[in-house]
């Protein structure tokens, strides 16, 4: 398979989401996947798997998030076993969590 531009109709499948919420809970995939296709349809580069890629970008989206002090890496919270799978609870922002309220950015 020779290599495309991401296509127009880039969406997160069923399979895509069940992988970010085993492999990277703390990523707010939604957000991160805009992320993703934004900068992938302004570079117009080409790639042979975008879905592979796709998986790279989200496993690097934590490292990306505190090297440049960005609201992409968020906590999860926990819910209870559903079909005998943890699932993640939704995304909370890191600068809203009782544990870091009142403290100030650093200068």
């Amino acid at each position: 398979m020779g290599k495309t531009l991401l296509p127009e109709d880039f969406c997160i499948t069923p399979d895509m989401r069940k992988w970010a919420r085993t492999k990277i809970p703390c990523v707010d995939i939604d957000s991160e996947h805009e992320n993703f296709c934004d900068y992938w349809k302004a570079h117009g580069k080409k790639m042979a798997d975008w879905v592979a890629t796709w998986r790279v970008w989200m496993r690097r989206a934590p490292e990306f998030a505190r090297g440049n002090r960005n609201t992409r890496f968020v906590a999860s919270v926990e819910m209870p076993f559903v079909g005998g799978e943890r699932s993640p609870g939704p995304p909370v922002q890191l600068r809203d969590h009782p544990l870091f309220r009142g403290i100030k950015k650093a200068q």
